[in-house]
């Protein structure tokens, strides 16, 4: 049997649901990584007015913003969903639990089972660009202020940017937090112990690290 199989072999190979990866691909839009820190200069309420970019740039950085809450909204409600072959069957010997029962001061129990469901909190493209150009008016905070505390105080108005501002402001700036790992690691792995296994290291390395 060949090990490796060539591209057109690969493309008839598609996936039991039916569903094409490059389609996939295609219609989940990727930034570019200019695209990424515009966004996050935008989502950082110190430095939204983008002042140093220019018109079609700013413009730019809005869509990314939108992009980027479309995808994470798509991610939310892909984990959230459950599909009936994700349930697990339940064992024929474990007992089912007790049966509920109504007292007199619970007789509203039948509401909450029949009540209308919430509507639908689909995330279209024109909804989020609408809330996009809502945050863009807000005022600019002080450069010292907490982006984060400020999203948070904001979530309930900005629902669909502030999971994305949370996940690209939660970003380190720099890389010293990891140059300062290799620097410990190197402190760990010496000419000495040069028989620790990878897992040893890396429990070490988190010991040192959270241990204080």
């Amino acid at each position: 049997m060949r090990e490796k199989m060539d591209k057109q072999e690969l493309k008839s190979h598609k996936p039991a649901d039916g569903s094409d990866p490059e389609e996939e691909e295609e219609a989940t839009p990727s930034l570019s990584c200019w695209e990424i820190l515009a966004a996050a200069c935008l989502l950082d309420p110190r430095t939204k007015d983008l002042r140093w970019m220019e018109e079609g740039e700013q413009s730019m950085a809005k869509k990314a913003v939108a992009t980027l809450a479309s995808q994470v909204s798509q991610v939310t409600e892909t984990t959230e969903s459950v599909s009936p072959d994700d349930v697990i069957p339940v064992d024929e010997e474990v007992q089912p639990p007790e049966k509920r029962v109504c007292l007199d001061h619970d007789e509203d129990w039948l509401d909450e089972i029949t009540a209308t469901p919430p509507a639908s909190t689909t995330r279209n493209s024109s909804d989020i660009d609408a809330e996009v150009q809502r945050y863009t008016i807000e005022p600019q905070i002080a450069a010292k202020s907490d982006p984060l505390l400020w999203w948070k105080e904001k979530e309930a108005t900005y629902g669909w940017l502030a999971p994305v501002a949370k996940h690209v402001l939660a970003v380190p700036a720099s890389s010293v937090p990891a140059e300062r790992i290799f620097s410990l690691a190197g402190n760990i792995v010496t000419n000495k112990r040069t028989r620790l296994t990878s897992s040893n290291v890396d429990a070490l390395i988190f010991l040192a690290k959270n241990i204080k």
